[in-house]
């Protein structure tokens, strides 16, 4: 049974970021066609293969900092995300950890400085675009979604793999 995540780190290639206070994670949201007509008695939003909409992630810091304002630099930051999670054995009781890591590759849309106000927390901001996005439970990668590589593998299984193949890639 999954209990929660018993604590995170946030890297920029191979160096931690410290004071980030939290991330939101992108929705995943498969874009959909709306398929009407003969022998159909509604509407259904049939999702296209292997294609996402926008991606976004947001991390939210405690005060302005240098590394926040390098996050806003015009180009593509690979970031990764560590958490540890309290994983409980129903039978048993035991407690175990599991890793669980995202990386994604992420562009600037936005940096919000906060406010500025005595002894309390700025709550500065900043958004991103998501271009990559990858998942791994125990090292083990079971999502990737690359927009601009054509890749889509979700639950190990590549969703692209006909596709790319019918585009002679």
């Amino acid at each position: 049974m999954k209990e929660g995540i018993i604590n995170y780190a946030v890297y920029e290639d191979e160096n931690e970021y410290i004071g980030v206070a939290d991330a939101t994670m992108p929705d995943l949201k498969r874009i959909t066609t709306e398929i009407q007509g003969s022998g159909i008695n509604g509407i259904l939003n049939s999702p296209i293969k292997g294609n996402f909409e926008a991606m976004e992630t947001t991390l939210n810091f405690k005060a302005p900092s240098k590394e926040q304002s390098a996050l806003f630099e015009g180009r593509k930051h690979r970031l990764t995300f560590m958490s540890a999670i309290q994983d409980r054995e129903l039978t048993t009781g035991e407690v175990k950890v599991k890793a669980h890591k995202i990386v994604m590759d992420v562009f600037p849309n936005t940096q919000s400085l906060g406010k500025v106000a005595t002894a309390s927390t700025s709550d500065a901001s900043g958004t991103y675009s998501v271009s990559y996005f990858a998942q791994y439970f125990d090292g083990v990668k079971t999502d990737e979604i690359d927009l601009l590589n054509f890749i889509c593998m979700i639950n190990g299984k590549d969703e692209l793999a006909d596709v790319r193949r019918a585009l002679g890639k």
